[in-house]
């Protein structure tokens, strides 16, 4: 991978203004007990099913441009929602009777290393990583979890979070 596709796909997330509703259902199909977050305006995490229990379903109306990421409840290791980490809702086209997009939580194929440093997360307590007799990349790992999540920002370029630009809120108000 080149670094300006790595460097894309590393921008900061937020959610967009927008009025057109998007009705989904998110179904946790995973083995895993998971949590349903929504990437507010200014970048933030707001959970709205903490916990979500293997095949249970989470009703929401959520809007085009509001991204939403999932996490393992216990772990906070990364979940899919269809082949992406970030999903971005299809707008509700209007059509009667209301259906639910359905999208589904499922575990993606983690690579060796990301399967390595879950495994070795859950087996240490507090123990102290450098004492370990590891590969250096497992330990910058375990000490540097990154938890930014991995999207196209071509295909959403209006939800880039801009660190240095005042949030709409901030311009309002001035």
């Amino acid at each position: 991978m080149t670094g300006d596709r790595e460097e894309n796909k590393r921008h900061l997330l937020k959610s967009k203004r927008s009025i057109d509703k998007a009705i989904v259902r998110f179904e946790n199909r995973s083995p895993r007990t998971a949590d349903v977050i929504w990437i507010n305006f200014r970048g933030g995490r707001v959970t709205y099913a903490n916990g979500l229990m293997p095949n249970q379903p989470y009703d929401v109306t959520s809007y085009d441009g509001h991204p939403w990421i999932f996490r393992d409840h216990t772990t906070q290791d990364k979940l899919y929602a269809g082949k992406k980490e970030v999903h971005f809702p299809i707008p509700w086209a209007g059509e009667v009777p209301v259906r639910r997009h359905v999208v589904f939580i499922h575990i993606p194929v983690y690579s060796l290393i990301e399967r390595c440093v879950q495994v070795i997360r859950q087996l240490i307590n507090d123990v102290d990583i450098d004492d370990l007799e590891i590969p250096k990349e497992l330990k910058f790992r375990l000490r540097n979890k990154d938890d930014t999540p991995i999207w196209n920002a071509e295909e959403h370029p209006e939800c880039i979070l801009h660190p240095e630009q005042p949030n709409h809120d901030q311009q309002q108000q001035q």
